[in-house]
């Protein structure tokens, strides 16, 4: 660069009035950063040639960097009349006017630029920026990955491209986006925060928390980076570490709108309900033009079971913005859980007014429909919200299981095959596809699901569950066997797999073992009917009813179960006991309303002859 001065200052020394060697001198100078003196030999350029278009475009470029944009917009028009599509004047009108506040006229010019040279990677870095400013996604992340893919060290245009990728929840392209890079910005606190953000987005919290922390040292003052590091805390369970940083962020007294909200929501996350409340009451100070700190009073509230102050809250939210919609579903749930159903409905009906597609005010239609027994209308809440949210997992989910409920597993598969070309590697989505598939006994496309299951989420034991109900069904016992086990290996205590190991002992004559695994069952649930009846049960395969009648009977002074009732009649009925319907005359003195107990009561009164008496007891459960 000197050598080049030297040689420009040579030529210049033999003519000095050469406005081309002022012009070269001034674009070396530039390039050396001493902006003040090149403005000062382009000057002198178009003092000697005041058309010299590279002059001109030296200087606008110049004044646009010292912010002089009166000045660099005189050079730029000169341009741009003796040569309207100039790429290099239009990329720079674009900058002035983006610079300015105007990013429609600034694209308008890139377009121009971009028709001429598709590949002008300032333009597209800049039409990049633009889209992202106008929430277009897509659109930047197309120009930004062509500006990257040609220039891998432009680290503004990798930030950027990394800061849409976020934005479109696709947190391991933005590490591999920024990995590359961040050897060579070890000092750029923002790349770092971006790369931690990245991390924790894709599920790595220790590398994201330990760039989070280098970015937090190098910016202290930071509150966003702070509040990215609280939430790496809590995606790894260190609540306490998270209010800390919270805390801090705070403290830090500006910007600090995401971390009181973030602080509040952690205490109300661990029930720390007065804290929480309390914090809520300093945002409000703070804000007290929003509705959101009278929301967070009102969850508060509710959680330290003061369902009064928590609906004045939720009505102050309201008078603060009308459009407030957080507010009016908790007030429709709060309705909700003091039984308020006609209150309820009206909050989230109000919602729907104002949001049609508002998947929790749906969700919660469609429950309510459910729990008052309005089937049709539950489906009708349910398809609305699967067909308004496109993307939503929630309503897909509860579609295939009110299908499956029903018999209609063709359905659910549909359903559930929707999701997952939308949600390929997501564990519920597949559960959800494998159960259905099960149903309608397509084992093997099941076996395919399950095994995905199995890949995406090795270390759990339901995908080897899942997979052994597979084998069970098609009917290859050795192999179910080894996944119910496997199961039991990561999760000991896995009932599902307990009862299904049993019933394949049973199934295989091995009563010995089916009854240990029932004892296991009864150390693990002593509350529980569910091993004294796979006790019992086993027993009763064996053709021992009188030794699976006292398992029942036992089972019975400990735990209160209609089921465990119907089981001991059962047994001592195939024991021959003559009396064996008295253990369910007893449990009706002290349950009238089990209708269930009640039926097998008046089956055994019709067998047994006594016809006015069933009738009796049928007519109890009209």
């Amino acid at each position: 660069m000197d050598k080049a001065v030297e040689l420009t200052d040579k030529a210049l020394a033999i003519n000095p009035k050469s406005s081309e060697g002022w012009a070269v001198k001034g674009e070396i100078v530039r390039q050396k950063g001493d902006l003040t003196a090149a403005n000062a030999h382009f000057d002198k350029a178009l003092s000697l040639r005041p058309l010299n278009p590279p002059a001109l475009l030296g200087s606008a470029g110049v004044n646009l960097a010292l912010g002089n944009t009166e000045k660099a917009n005189k050079a730029i028009d000169q341009v741009l009349k003796l040569s309207p599509s100039h790429p290099l004047a239009n990329y720079l009108r674009a900058v002035g006017l983006y610079r300015n506040g105007d990013p429609d006229g600034a694209a308008e010019a890139l377009q121009v630029v971009l028709h001429n040279v598709p590949d002008h990677l300032p333009s597209l870095q800049v039409m990049g920026a633009i889209d992202f400013s106008k929430g277009r996604y897509e659109q930047a992340d197309q120009a930004l990955s062509r500006v990257v893919n040609a220039q891998p060290d432009n680290i503004a245009a990798v930030k950027l491209l990394a800061t849409i990728q976020l934005q479109l929840g696709q947190g391991k392209k933005a590490v591999e986006i920024l990995q590359p890079v961040q050897a060579k910005a070890a000092d750029d606190a923002q790349l770092l925060a971006l790369l931690g953000t990245a991390y924790l987005r894709s599920g790595q919290n220790a590398e994201g928390i330990k760039y989070l922390e280098r970015a937090a040292e190098l910016d202290p003052q930071a509150a966003g980076v702070r509040t990215q590091l609280a939430l790496g805390h809590l995606a790894s369970g260190e609540t306490s570490q998270a209010v800390k940083e919270l805390e801090t962020a705070v403290d830090l007294g500006k910007n600090v709108f995401q971390a009181e909200l973030m602080l509040t929501l952690v205490h109300l996350r661990k029930q720390d309900f007065d804290l929480a409340l309390k914090q809520a009451k300093t945002f409000a100070e703070k804000n007290p033009d929003s509705p959101l700190p009278h929301n967070l009073s009102g969850a508060a509230y509710l959680g330290l079971e003061k369902p009064a102050e928590a609906r004045a809250e939720f009505n102050m939210a309201l008078e603060k913005d009308a459009r407030f919609l957080p507010a009016r579903m908790n007030l429709g749930r709060l309705f909700e859980r003091e039984d308020k159903l006609d209150e309820a409905r009206q909050a989230y009906q109000a919602t729907l007014k104002q949001q049609p597609s508002h998947l929790g005010a749906l969700m919660s239609l469609a429950r309510m429909a459910t729990r008052q027994g309005q089937e049709k209308e539950a489906l009708k809440y349910l398809q609305k919200a699967w067909e308004g949210n496109d993307g939503a997992i929630q309503p897909g989910l509860a579609l295939v299981r009110y299908y499956n409920q029903r018999k209609q597993p063709l359905r659910a598969v549909s359903i559930a095959q929707e999701m997952k070309a939308q949600h390929p590697d997501n564990p519920q989505v597949l559960n959800a596809l494998g159960l259905s598939q099960l149903e309608n006994k397509d084992y093997h496309a099941a076996l395919s699901t399950f095994e995905a299951l199995r890949r995406i989420s090795p270390d759990l034991p339901q995908p080897l569950y899942l997979l052994g109900l597979v084998r069970k069904a098609l009917e290859q016992p050795k192999e179910a066997r080894q996944y119910f086990e496997k199961t039991l290996a990561i999760a000991k205590d896995h009932l599902a797999a307990q009862l299904a190991l049993a019933r394949l002992e049973v199934q295989e004559k091995n009563s010995d073992a089916a009854l240990r695994i029932a004892q296991n069952i009864q150390q693990q649930l002593p509350d529980d009917a569910v091993g004294y009846r796979l006790e019992g049960d086993v027993l009763m395969q064996a053709g021992k009813p009188a030794a699976a009648a006292k398992v029942y009977e036992n089972g019975l002074k400990k735990v209160e179960s209609p089921r465990l009732v119907v089981a001991l009649y059962a047994a001592q009925k195939k024991a021959g006991k003559t009396d064996s319907h008295t253990v369910l005359v007893t449990w009706l003195k002290e349950h009238p309303e089990d209708l269930a107990v009640r039926a097998v009561y008046a089956s055994a009164l019709q067998e047994a002859g006594n016809l006015q008496g069933a009738v009796t007891q049928y007519q109890k459960l009209l």
